[in-house]
């Protein structure tokens, strides 16, 4: 998924040097002149020759569609220029982990799946029927029979046995 990088592949090298010089040619720098043209040609191939082609034009699309978001300072980038090389790659960056996180999760999310356990018949009958007999169990005991309350064979006190002046009378 990752892709060739300039780094690795020379032919990425030449498909990112189109891309950038694309970009430059479309917006321009603020000062820009021939030689500083070269330059900052290079200066954008070192910042980004360890991101795979498609990340670049992917921040490369962004940035012409206007949805880069904000810089580092959370300020809107400004799109009638061409983006710093520091930007571009922190834009690339952000593309390249949206779409290898988002894998990366949905894997870790495969990876930590537990297999289904199927029962039998057989297994599903009696679980019912002891579950069955536990709420049973727990209806009589903690409400009481009549729905009261009471818990069943026990009654109430007729008068308190604990507090000041009182002692539990041994039965």
């Amino acid at each position: 998924m990752r892709g060739p990088t300039p780094a690795t592949d020379a032919r990425a090298g030449q498909d990112m040097l189109v891309i950038v010089t694309k970009l430059m040619i479309t917006l321009p720098a603020r000062r820009d002149n021939e030689v500083s043209a070269e330059v900052r040609a290079e200066a954008f191939l070192m910042a980004l020759d360890d991101l795979p082609v498609w990340a670049v034009a992917s921040a490369v699309r962004q940035w012409h569609r206007g949805d880069c978001g904000q810089d580092d300072r959370g300020q809107p980038y400004d799109y009638h220029w061409t983006p710093s090389p520091a930007e571009l790659r922190r834009i690339a960056k952000r593309e390249l982990w949206l779409r290898v996180g988002s894998q990366l999760y949905d894997l870790n999310r495969l990876l930590g799946a537990e297999p289904l356990i199927e029962h039998s018949d057989e297994h599903r009958a009696s679980m019912l029927a002891r579950f069955a007999e536990l709420r049973l169990k727990l209806q009589t005991s903690l409400v009481g029979k009549d729905g009261s309350g009471e818990a069943a064979a026990h009654r109430h006190a007729d008068s308190a046995t604990v507090g000041p002046g009182k002692c539990a009378s041994p039965a």
